[in-house]
């Protein structure tokens, strides 16, 4: 699912800078449009990487280092996705609504993302940790 959502995200900022308005935006919101792209850039490489690491080391022997890989790519690229989704929030937010707006928004958005990507799972292994000991 992250690597869908990824590749849409990423293919939709590539074509923003072709559509008409986006001559209108202001300095700061291409800084925030940079950001998001590099950042959905980053999350893309990370989050499709271990295709092509599994394929280059498939039957290898290796399947220890190639699972450590993996699970720390993928680690990156949700930690990237996230921050590229903020930001595009914020942008969003930022050209419709206000600054303001846009700045509440994202950080709402931030607290949620920490809450269900980290903070639950987090709280689950506690418990399960608890149990067995």
């Amino acid at each position: 699912m992250a690597q869908t959502g990824v590749q849409i995200l990423f293919a939709f900022l590539l074509t923003l800078p072709f559509t008409q308005r986006f001559h209108e935006v202001t300095g700061e919101q291409r800084v925030v449009y940079l950001l998001t792209l590099g950042t959905a850039a980053l999350a893309t490489v990370c989050i499709i990487g271990p295709v092509s690491q599994h394929r280059i080391l498939f039957q290898q022997g290796l399947k220890p280092e190639l699972v450590q890989s993996t699970n720390r790519l993928a680690n990156y690229g949700l930690v990237f996705l996230w921050i590229s989704v903020v930001l595009s929030v914020f942008l969003i937010f930022d050209v419709v609504v206000s600054t303001t707006a846009a700045a509440i928004a994202s950080a709402a958005l931030a607290v949620v993302f920490l809450l269900v990507w980290y903070v639950q799972p987090m709280r689950i292994r506690a418990r399960r940790q608890q149990r067995s000991s």
